[in-house]
């Protein structure tokens, strides 16, 4: 199950929605939004999150870069999205091409990279009216009717939300935050003989520093990061670099998920330990 706490990240400036904000738009869209929409919407009013690939039920990749969503207040249907680009009379048009469109059963509550859509569909290519919706993510396509095509339908928000994964996308590292009352060099060796790799201390930094399988390993007690309450919680940093070209999004995946089997020895090994995933963004 998904930590709602950590499902948003640190530096979000968005204040949460409140019920009056989710009551208002759900009366302007004429539906109930997800139970566990509305609760993470109250934490934060939208904004970038953590886990941002999805993985389906079967634990294969089907959407990465999944940035975060709209504030409550731009979550449109999308008829209104449509209507920004075309003509009503288009609109009709398109909407004639199908046995059942509904556009307006298809709320839009997340933007991807500025150009692909996340929607709750209500039944927007059906006759009935679906009181949970499906999750639908529409890619923009020119050549397709309405400028977009479906790439991937979930069956409700709940499994999008837990199928989603911490990813490389957009960061360079992904720190590993742990709670360990032992030495650090109990650690170093627990953390050799279970994730592999060998490490040398640098005196200077009070690091230990090695590798696993061509990913650097930097690892540290957890004194350098005082300005970042996320890291505070913890005693030990253990931080992957990921070091392949920036824009190659399969090479990111790989990497991002033998962090996740990393992080997933490290667990059945240190099972006092407190553990959580912190991706290391750029700062544009």
């Amino acid at each position: 199950m998904i930590n709602k706490n950590s499902f948003w990240r640190w530096n979000n400036k968005n204040i949460p929605a409140t019920c009056e904000d989710i009551e208002y738009k759900e009366k302007e869209i004429g539906f109930k939004l997800p139970s566990l929409y509305k609760e993470l919407m109250k934490i934060c009013n939208g904004g970038y999150i953590l886990p941002t690939t999805y993985f389906d039920q079967n634990n294969q990749p089907k959407l990465m870069f999944f940035s975060g969503f709209d504030k409550i207040e731009y979550v449109q249907s999308f008829y209104d999205v449509v209507f920004e680009y075309m003509y009503e009379d288009e609109i009709i048009e398109a909407m004639n091409k199908f046995t059942y469109c509904f556009p307006k059963r298809l709320i839009v509550f997340a933007s991807n990279n500025g150009h692909d859509l996340i929607c709750f569909d209500y039944g927007w290519m059906q006759k009935d009216l679906l009181l949970e919706p499906k999750i639908l993510y529409l890619e923009q396509y020119y050549d397709d009717l309405f400028g977009y095509s479906e790439k991937i339908s979930i069956k409700n928000f709940d499994i999008l939300v837990n199928g989603l994964k911490y990813s490389g996308y957009q960061c360079e590292a992904i720190y590993v935050g742990i709670n360990y009352d032992g030495k650090i060099d109990n650690f170093i060796e627990i953390f050799s003989k279970n994730c592999g790799g060998e490490y040398k201390k640098n005196e200077n930094f009070n690091e230990y520093i090695g590798s696993i399988n061509n990913i650097g390993v930097i690892i540290y007690p957890n004194s350098k990061n005082k300005n970042n309450h996320d890291f505070d919680k913890y005693d030990i940093i253990v931080k992957f670099i990921y070091s392949e070209i920036y824009y190659d999004y399969s090479n990111y995946l790989l990497f991002s998920e033998k962090v996740n089997n990393f992080v997933f020895k490290m667990k059945n090994n240190l099972l006092d330990s407190k553990i959580l995933l912190i991706p290391h963004f750029y700062k544009y």
